[in-house]
C-alpha cells in the first residue's frame, strides 16, 4: 500500500505561510521589527541599494530566514541538524502538493497494530517507542521506569514506523534530499502537537496533556514550490563552517542572560534533543530521565555561558570571522552583554562605529520567565524590574582590519583564548543594562518605514 506513486499530477503551486517548531527565542513577533531597521539602516545610515545576500548564522527554527526567502538569497546555518530539515523544506522545495499527497496519505495510513509484526521482521527496532513512551495508564504519563514520557505507546509506535518509512523511500530513489526534508517536517509537526511537554524536551510532563490523547496526522504543510533564489543551508558550528561571503551576516546567538542564579544560558542541543534524533534516525546512547544523547551531556559552549569573558571573544571572532559588508545581532536588555559590551565587540571586530546603530523595541515576556518570576527563586537580575527590551545592532565592517582573535583557532569549543585589549576592558567594566540616550540608539518608534524591496528583488 505504500507503493502506489505512478501516474500522478506534479502540477502545481502553493504560496506558503509558515508552521514551525515552538522554539525558545523565535523571532516570530519580531521580524517585522527587523526588516524596518534594517531598511531605516540602509536608507539612512549608509544610503545602500546593493544588498543581494542575508547569512543567517544561527537559524533555529528559521523564522528569521524564511521571512526574507523572497527578498534575499539566504545562507543558514546552524548546528542543530532539524534546521536544515526546516530551512531546506520551506525554502528548497520546487515539488507540488500533488507529488506529496501519496506519501501523506501512507503515513496516514500507518496503523499502531502493524507494529509488532514489523518489528518482529526487523523493519522497526523500539528505539523511540521503548525510551520514549508509555500507556495512557489513567492519565499518568511516568513509564515503568519511573521517568516520565513525551508520547503515548501507540502515537510513539506509527511516530517510529514512519521515521523509518522516510528512509526507505529515500534509499528507493522515490525522494530526493530536499523531498525528503520536506516529508521530515511533515512529520516533526505532527509530533509536535501529540508530544507532552511544554515547548521544549528538556522535561516532559507528570500527566497526560490533552493533546497527547489525540491520534497523530500527517499534514503537508503550504510549500513554496517557486523561488527567486538559490538558498543555501548548512549544519555545523558557525566557527567550523569556514567563512561565508554575505552582505548582510544576522547573528542571532544564544543571549546568555544577567540573571546570576543562572550558570549558562538555554542549551539548544540538550533542549531540542528529540528532533535531532528524529530527523536523523540515530541511535545515540541515552541518559537521564528525559532520555537524552549523552553527547548533550556536561560540555557547555562558551556562547551558552553566563560569564562576559567567554562570550566578547567567541562574538568578536564570530564579526571577523564572517566576510561581510553589514553585521546584525539580535538582542535584548535581559542578556549576559550590555550596549557598551556590544559598541565594544563591534569595534575590536573591525566595524566602523561611525555607522554603529541600535535599534530597540519593547517585548512581552515569555512565559517561561513569567513563571519563574512568580517562583521568586530563579530570577536576579540587575535589571529585573525594568521591562523587556529587543535589540537589533547594526555596523558595516571596515575593508582593512587587524585582527583581535586568533585566525587560526576556528574550533568553538577552544575556550583558551586569552586577548589582552579584552582582559582590560573587563578589569574596568562597569557597564549597566540601561538603555542608553545616545545618537546611535533609535527607538522602534523613530523608524519609518523605507521600500528597499524593489533595489533588492532579483532583476
Amino acid at each position: 500500500m505504500f507503493n502506489n506513486l505512478d501516474g500522478l499530477d506534479f502540477t502545481g503551486n502553493t504560496k506558503a505561510g509558515m508552521q514551525t517548531i515552538q522554539y525558545m527565542g523565535s523571532k516570530a513577533k519580531l521580524v517585522d521589527f527587523i526588516e524596518n531597521a534594517m531598511d531605516w539602516y540602509f536608507g539612512n545610515v549608509v544610503h545602500d541599494t546593493n544588498v543581494r545576500t542575508f547569512f543567517d548564522a544561527f537559524s533555529g527554527s528559521g523564522r528569521v530566514a524564511y521571512h526574507f526567502h523572497d527578498r534575499f538569497k539566504v545562507i543558514t546555518n546552524d548546528k542543530q541538524t532539524f534546521t536544515k530539515v526546516i530551512c531546506d523544506a520551506y525554502m528548497c522545495n520546487q515539488s507540488s502538493p500533488a507529488f506529496y499527497k501519496p506519501f501523506i496519505d501512507a503515513l496516514n495510513s500507518i496503523k499502531a497494530s502493524d507494529y509488532e509484526s514489523l518489528r518482529y521482521e526487523g523493519l522497526v527496532d523500539g528505539f523511540f517507542v521503548d525510551n520514549y513512551s508509555t500507556d495512557y495508564n489513567n492519565g499518568s504519563a511516568v513509564g515503568d521506569d519511573g521517568f516520565n514520557k513525551i508520547w503515548i505507546t501507540d502515537n510513539a509506535k506509527i511516530i517510529e514506523i514512519a521515521r523509518n518509512l522516510i528512509d526507505c523511500w529515500f534509499d528507493e530513489g522515490k525522494l530526493d534530499d530536499i523531498q525528503k526534508n520536506v516529508l521530515l517536517l511533515t512529520l516533526m509537526l505532527a509530533v509536535s502537537k501529540v508530544s507532552n511537554i511544554v515547548g521544549h524536551q528538556n522535561g516532559y510532563l507528570k500527566n497526560w496533556s490533552s493533546n497527547t490523547k489525540k491520534d497523530i496526522v500527517f499534514i503537508l504543510p503550504e510549500l513554496d514550490t517557486h523561488h527567486t533564489f538559490n538558498h543555501e543551508n548548512m549544519t555545523g558550528d558557525v566557527f567550523e563552517n569556514g567563512k561565508v561571503s554575505c552582505d548582510i551576516a544576522y547573528f542571532d546567538p544564544p543571549y546568555g542572560t544577567n540573571n546570576v542564579k543562572m550558570s549558562a544560558s538555554v542549551r539548544y542541543s540538550s533542549f531540542y534533543h528529540l528532533w535531532n534524533t528524529l530527523v536523523e534516525n540515530s541511535r545515540p546512547e541515552l541518559f537521564g530521565k528525559t532520555m537524552k544523547p549523552v553527547n548533550t551531556k556536561g560540555y557547555t559552549e562558551p556562547l551558552e555561558r553566563n560569564h562576559k569573558e567567554d562570550v566578547i571573544p567567541k562574538f568578536i571572532r564570530l564579526i571577523e570571522n564572517t566576510k561581510a559588508k553589514y553585521v546584525m545581532f539580535s538582542y535584548s536588555n535581559k542578556s549576559l552583554l550590555t550596549v557598551d559590551d556590544f559598541r565594544f565587540v563591534f569595534e575590536q571586530a573591525g566595524c566602523d562605529m561611525k555607522t554603529f546603530r541600535l535599534f530597540v523595541k519593547g517585548h512581552a515576556m515569555n512565559s517561561q520567565n513569567v513563571i519563574a518570576r512568580k517562583d521568586g527563586n530563579t530570577i536576579e537580575r540587575e535589571n529585573d524590574e525594568d521591562d523587556l527590551v529587543e535589540y537589533v545592532f547594526m555596523a558595516r565592517k571596515k575593508a582593512r582590519h587587524i585582527r583581535v582573535t586568533n585566525p587560526n583557532i576556528n574550533d568553538a569549543r577552544n575556550d583558551n583564548e586569552v586577548i589582552q585589549v579584552i582582559e582590560n576592558y573587563l578589569d574596568g567594566d562597569n557597564s549597566t543594562y540601561t538603555v542608553p540616550q545616545a545618537p546611535y540608539v533609535i527607538h522602534d518608534d523613530q523608524i519609518v518605514p523605507v521600500d528597499f524591496t524593489s533595489f533588492t528583488k532579483a532583476a
